[in-house]
């Protein structure tokens, strides 16, 4: 079975456990109108993505042959995580969309509007802010349905609680980042890329995945270092489709990260070899709301010309060395290193 089978199998199983928690749960019927409400907008978002963290889990778990239905319900509780961070995220982004539909504190803010409240943005942003507290309440309530010993179950809870600390740090490295006025490091900007996206968007699945399944210390750590070289190539690859991505496949505004003023490594590189008078025309560019297509493609032919590309495709192979590295470290059968290495070509050959 290759990476995208596993994927197609295992997705839909992870959205029937989900709705179905979501769905039944009592303590949502406590107080209304608000349970019933909350309830039904978090079933229309929480299984629109891919699910890819939720997938890994049980790739963790089948990596170390258990048959992964009984990794399901942390597999569930993590895209719980996931979406209540999004939540959280498209407020901090003033963002109205996502995935094509309206955002939870956009529906609130309309809400609020109908229903003549007071300041209308500012409470579908709280409103919002409220759901994806309860989102985070219902994960955690999710994973201790996981059938473990007290043991097993303390070090998942552990192992999810650590890496979330890490998301919000990362989160506030990027936030300050954005708004800050100086030329990030390039270290600065790849700890934003591990901490807020790679380690917890591999490395965590992978690893509780592992720890359910029954590894021992040495193969968890094999798979942490496997997970965050695979996050940090997902994310460069993430900036590559922010500038040259293609709107029908990525959802996206062709160079919305140009845009939005995202401080990535490509424009790190490019700022760092370019003269004054350049600098002071990409300064104008990023983050322009009212870009026109000719500045997009006057920033995509400056990547090509100064070789930044080649730069980035440096990172990538060096990414990729220390994820074959640490692959030979795991103790696996063919069948599951070939899931791991389609992984891996997923990753690097997406569009989307």
């Amino acid at each position: 079975m290759d990476f995208s089978s596993f994927a197609t199998d295992a997705k839909p199983r992870i959205e029937t456990h989900l709705l179905s928690y979501i769905k039944s749960h009592s303590m949502l019927m406590k107080l209304q109108p608000w349970g019933v409400d909350m309830q039904q907008k978090l079933t229309n978002i929480v299984t629109q993505g891919k699910m890819i963290r939720g997938i890994l889990v049980l790739l963790g778990y089948t990596l170390n042959g258990g048959s992964d239905t009984r990794a399901v319900p942390i597999a569930s509780a993590i895209e719980l995580f996931h979406t209540s961070l999004l939540i959280h995220d498209d407020i901090m982004d003033q963002d109205t969309l996502r995935r094509g539909m309206k955002t939870i504190s956009a529906l609130y803010q309309e809400h609020a509007a109908t229903n003549n409240m007071v300041d209308p943005k500012r409470t579908g942003e709280s409103l919002g802010i409220c759901t994806g507290d309860l989102g985070f309440f219902l994960g955690y309530e999710l994973l201790n349905t996981t059938e473990a010993t007290p043991e097993i179950k303390q070090q998942l809870f552990k192992m999810i609680s650590n890496e979330l600390i890490l998301v919000g740090l990362g989160q506030m490295q990027d936030v300050a980042l954005g708004a800050g006025k100086t030329t990030p490091t390039e270290e600065e900007i790849l700890n934003v890329y591990r901490y807020k996206t790679a380690r917890y968007t591999f490395s965590l699945p992978l690893m509780l995945g592992a720890l359910l399944g029954g590894a021992e210390t040495k193969q968890l750590r094999s798979l942490e270092q496997a997970g965050e070289a695979l996050g940090l190539i997902f994310q460069i690859k993430d900036d590559e489709l922010g500038i040259f991505g293609d709107k029908k496949t990525t959802g996206k505004p062709i160079g919305s990260d140009i845009r939005e003023g995202k401080k990535t490594l490509y424009r790190l590189y490019l700022e760092s070899i370019s003269d004054s008078q350049t600098r002071q025309k990409l300064s104008a560019i990023f983050g322009n709301k009212h870009l026109h297509e000719t500045d997009i493609a006057y920033i995509q032919s400056l990547i090509s010309e100064k070789g930044i590309s080649d730069k980035i495709t440096t990172h990538v192979k060096n990414l990729t060395a220390d994820f074959h590295s640490a692959c030979k470290e795991l103790h696996l059968e063919d069948e599951q290193k070939k899931l791991l290495e389609d992984l891996y070509l997923t990753i690097t050959k997406r569009n989307s």
